[in-house]
């Protein structure tokens, strides 16, 4: 149980650090720009953490994988069907203040055809136009001669991690945790 804890504890950790990095995006500074990367690591890197949870809480091993389709298909049935109609009731009653992106870097001259813009209405949707974010959006800087198009839809992710996470918090029926520190030079506690 405290593993599990602990497991949950970190993709909530990694949700509120890509979500801080989210808001900084919409500041339309200098710094903007540079923030769109961690935000859209740390985001899918909480959801993959969360789904991971519910398999271990689920009694299932979690596949060995980043993709975060793959980690939600694999989940019980029920549980499935459950986290896919809270998406669906709860996405539109969300003010989207958090948008998506399309990151698009093309070599010069070339000529660029648009990719559409995946739609996430629905958890598959969501998951599948995600599913290779954590791999992709953390080495934006290695891009082969094709270059890439990228998509991140904020929002969305945000409120599927809100439902994982309190789905997890309702099966581990959290208490808050509790910490202690003890110095190392001296044994005592801090």
């Amino acid at each position: 149980q405290v593993r599990k804890s602990y497991l949950y504890r970190m993709a909530t950790g990694f949700h509120q650090v890509g979500l801080n990095s989210a808001w900084a995006i919409r500041k339309h500074d200098a710094t903007a720009f540079m923030m769109i990367g961690p935000a859209a690591v740390n985001l899918a890197l909480a959801i993959e953490l969360y789904l991971k949870a519910i398999h271990s809480l689920s009694a299932s091993r979690p596949p060995n994988t980043h993709e975060l389709w793959r980690l939600f298909k694999t989940l019980p049935q029920l549980t499935m069907l459950s986290l896919g109609q809270k998406y669906k009731d709860i996405l539109p009653t969300k003010v989207d203040q958090l948008k998506a992106i399309h990151m698009t870097l093309k070599q010069g001259g070339e000529q660029h055809k648009a990719k559409p813009i995946p739609s996430s209405t629905t958890v598959k949707e969501l998951l599948t136009a995600h599913n290779h974010s954590f791999m992709n959006w953390r080495y934006l800087h290695e891009f082969s001669s094709k270059g890439y198009d990228y998509h991140f839809d904020f929002h969305a992710i945000d409120v599927f991690g809100e439902i994982l996470n309190s789905h997890i918090a309702q099966l581990l029926k959290l208490r808050p945790p509790h910490f202690s520190m003890t110095n190392v030079q001296t044994g005592k506690a801090v």
